[in-house]
């Protein structure tokens, strides 16, 4: 509540300025500049003096989301091509070294057959599918980075319960799975920073929204 001595103010153009009590007690006026804040009067000496300090301006007006899609793809696109090598590196641990086989048969040595290079490209092709996804949750949800996490919780989890639907050896089950695993994670936090550098808020005016970004756009 506002103490006698402090008038209340309206301007055409409001400026958020927070008064600080001594006592703990933050009072709040609208003010065009902080010349134009009344100070406390002798009346509030046994409560404390108020200190003027300036709040962050952050503006009433409505905002939308804007997504950098080249950066935005850019990103993707970088993911993708670390996702393929992750499965090719996780092809030839399993196969080389843990004699493991994951997906194609090990015939052919550690390198295998045409399905490795099907199982990169797969991991590519999820990366980029993960891009397009939050590009859509950006533009059309009020938290598409809590979306976008579900999305690529779950997709992770099922490409990990896949290959126990299969007759292969536990070892080759479990391998694949944890494979699954990491590059769900890895492709899920790369596209999720790429998401958030490359996003920003703007006002219906046009203006870019002062940082930091509303909690729903998060």
């Amino acid at each position: 509540m506002l103490p006698a001595a402090l008038p209340r103010l309206t301007f055409a153009t409001p400026h958020a300025v927070a008064l600080h009590r001594g006592d703990g007690v933050r009072c709040f006026v609208r003010s065009s500049s902080l010349d134009e804040v009344p100070e406390a009067g002798p009346g509030d000496s046994q409560r404390g003096s108020c200190r003027v300090t300036e709040e962050n301006p952050m503006t009433s007006e409505p905002v939308k989301p804007t997504v950098n899609a080249g950066k935005l793809w850019a990103g993707g696109g970088a993911t993708a091509a670390i996702a393929a090598l992750i499965a090719i590196a996780g092809i030839l641990l399993g196969r080389g070294i843990f004699d493991v086989d994951v997906l194609a048969p090990k015939g052919e040595g550690a390198w295998g057959d045409a399905s490795t290079g099907w199982y990169a490209l797969g991991a590519a092709l999820a990366a980029l599918v993960a891009t397009g996804v939050a590009h859509v949750l950006i533009l059309t949800t009020p938290r598409p980075m809590r979306f976008f996490g579900w999305v690529v919780g779950l997709a992770t989890v099922v490409g990990m319960l896949a290959p126990f639907v299969t007759d292969a050896a536990r070892a080759e089950q479990f391998y694949t799975a944890g494979l699954n695993m990491i590059l769900g994670i890895a492709i899920g936090s790369l596209v999720a920073g790429t998401a958030r550098t490359a996003t920003r808020l703007v006002r219906t005016g046009g203006q870019p929204s002062p940082r930091p970004y509303p909690q729903q756009y998060r």
